[in-house]
């Protein structure tokens, strides 16, 4: 079974031969913190997600990223298997592991509705 890297906000094609029946959609978002960090691969469903935790789960030859300019799906160009967080993150998503309000210096408000400063 297959892992697809999708941003749902993307123009992307879903492989053929995938259906409801035998794919999991984005199974992190019912996951807790502690089950993403001790889970294993379905056995008989692919998965689509984004979530580098569950990518690292998957050798290089069963993950696929949909490639915009192409409009193909296609393998990391290096081994994803027991990756790290950071890695993934960097290679596949382009993101840095250091939050960007860290790096800036400014504070965001985008889980609460005050900002909260230590004084």
């Amino acid at each position: 079974m297959n892992c697809y890297i999708n941003n749902p906000k993307s123009d992307s094609e879903l492989p053929k031969g995938i259906t409801k029946d035998n794919t999991l959609f984005y199974p992190e978002a019912g996951m807790t913190t502690f089950e993403l960090h001790t889970t294993s691969i379905p056995k008989y469903r692919h998965i689509i997600t984004d979530s580098p935790f569950l990518i690292s789960l998957y050798k290089r030859e069963e993950v696929f990223i949909w490639n915009n300019n192409s409009h193909t799906w296609i393998n990391p160009e290096f081994q994803t298997y027991a990756c790290s967080y950071h890695i993934i993150m960097h290679r596949l998503f382009n993101v840095s592991c250091i939050p960007k309000a860290t790096l800036d210096g400014t504070v965001t408000n985008c889980m609460g509705n005050e900002l909260m400063y230590d004084e």
